[in-house]
């Protein structure tokens, strides 16, 4: 009996040992799904263990002062989906005090003065930041449908460009991406959330049990998406997902009918899933944006975060992409 219980205590102690051990010598964070809070414009990690750097604001920093980059490590993101991957180059284009810098054809239309003018759907635009490279790439959904008559889907299909999902994300991408990522993005981040939720609204009225149906479809379609993205774009040291904030439920959400809260967590959740079940890193907007949702400041047209967010949002990236490379965190002194 002595025995028996000096063999259970050493293996008590031995588990206890590993457990010590595991959690003194973590190196990695998963910092896209590490819950926080935020303090003023700045979110912080619980995890005392994880060291979130300011990786943006040192480069935003760099380039608003004309500072020598030296040997900064070139890092290049990818970010395919839908219009709030724009909002993160818009917001860095801002900051800079620039203008947007589009790289692929646009639709126009006519305006009553005769004018012709861009169609804001569909646009994909890139910015560069010190040594530091975000693109986004725009694209319909998770699957190749065309139902989406609530976003327009007319005002989107650009005669230049293929019109559906997978060839938009084989074909349109790799070819407009390569003048200024001619061996591919370091990181792709592949979203999609807008159209498939609007869908919902366009089929929902039709039968029951459509979110059930949705969310296994789109579940596979994004999943056949990430599949593709992985083939297309060989050559990502990372390949990541994002999900969507939950939206805004006042009048400042013009398309809440067709974007409801519910069927975005819904969505949200599947993406999780195709996360964990293709090994993909997830940057979890949904998670960092968090009760803000309702808040002017946090979300001011009530679908896309505010320009800050989405800085904090870009940083959490970048963190993750600079410690699964280990590459050397670009630092900045002095004032901005």
């Amino acid at each position: 009996m002595a025995s028996t219980w000096r063999d259970v205590f050493l293996a008590l102690t031995a588990l206890g040992m590993l457990s010590f051990s595991t959690a003194e010598t973590r190196e990695e964070c998963d910092y896209g799904r590490e819950p926080g809070y935020w303090v003023n414009d700045k979110f912080t990690l619980f995890n005392p263990a994880c060291n979130l750097q300011p990786i943006l604001d040192k480069v935003l920093s760099l380039e608003r002062r004309g500072s020598d980059l030296g040997d900064l490590q070139q890092a290049k993101v990818l970010t395919i989906g839908d219009s709030l991957d724009r909002k993160l180059v818009s917001s860095l284009t801002e900051e800079l005090g620039r203008e947007m810098d589009y790289y692929t054809p646009f639709k126009y239309k006519m305006l009553s003065s005769g004018r012709m003018k861009p169609e804001q759907t569909g646009k994909s635009a890139r910015v560069t930041v010190g040594p530091i490279e975000f693109a986004n790439f725009f694209i319909f959904g998770a699957g190749d449908y065309k139902e989406y008559h609530s976003l327009f889907y007319e005002a989107a299909a650009i005669p230049e460009l293929h019109n559906t999902t997978s060839e938009r994300i084989c074909k349109d991408a790799p070819k407009f991406t390569k003048p200024f990522m001619p061996e591919g993005p370091d990181m792709l981040i592949l979203a999609s959330n807008f159209w498939d939720v609007a869908r919902w609204w366009e089929q929902g009225n039709a039968k029951t049990g459509i979110l059930r149906e949705l969310a296994d479809q789109f579940m596979k379609d994004f999943m056949a998406s990430m599949d593709r993205a992985k083939k297309c774009f060989p050559h990502a040291q990372l390949y990541c997902v994002r999900t969507h904030p939950v939206l805004a439920t006042d009048e400042r959400n013009p398309q809440y009918a067709s974007k409801r809260p519910h069927v975005v967590a819904a969505v949200n959740s599947a993406v999780r899933e195709a996360a964990a079940e293709k090994g993909w890193c997830l940057i979890d907007l949904d998670l960092l944006t968090s009760g803000k949702t309702n808040e002017q400041q946090w979300m001011p047209d009530g679908l896309h975060p505010s320009n800050f967010v989405m800085r904090e949002y870009g940083n959490l990236a970048l963190n993750t992409l600079y410690q699964a490379t280990k590459w050397k965190v670009p630092r900045a002194t002095g004032p901005n």
